[in-house]
């Protein structure tokens, strides 16, 4: 009888901590969820386009001798975020910094002219003259 009573407040304070450990769990997956839900909220807004837009950016997607920039999603969607939370400057400078590294990558040139629109036309004007020279039909409605 002895043993059990002294095992007891072990199985408490490991419930205890199971306990923290799955509030902590849960705590994280659903803050996980709620960012991906605003994430997703993001890109489907109508002032903002994300998706591959142009003739030019499908076919490099799918040309595979090219390479595909994979972490490029990631600080397009830094950029997107910055700029829907107020901060065109720093969206701006994140998305001159992916434009510089590829330099035909039409999802960057097409939100630097969304963001360029508001606060610098000449950036606006550069941004959509390079949209045209990788995609001469982009400015054309489908």
């Amino acid at each position: 009888m002895g043993d059990r009573a002294d095992g007891k407040p072990l199985i408490r304070v490991a419930l205890v901590l199971l306990s923290i450990a799955a509030i902590a769990l849960g705590a994280v997956w659903f803050k996980s969820a709620r960012d991906q839900q605003q994430i997703s909220r993001l890109y489907q807004t109508n002032d903002v386009v994300v998706l591959a837009n142009s003739s030019a950016e499908v076919s490099r997607l799918a040309n595979p001798s090219l390479p595909v920039y994979p972490n490029s999603a990631g600080r397009l969607m830094e950029a997107v975020v910055a700029y829907r939370l107020g901060n065109p400057p720093k969206s701006r400078a994140i998305l001159e910094s992916v434009v510089a590294r590829e330099p035909e990558n039409a999802q960057a040139w097409t939100l630097l002219e969304i963001v360029d629109r508001f606060t610098d036309l000449a950036g606006a004007k550069r941004a959509r003259e390079r949209l045209l020279e990788l995609d001469p039909l982009f400015g054309e409605a489908p």
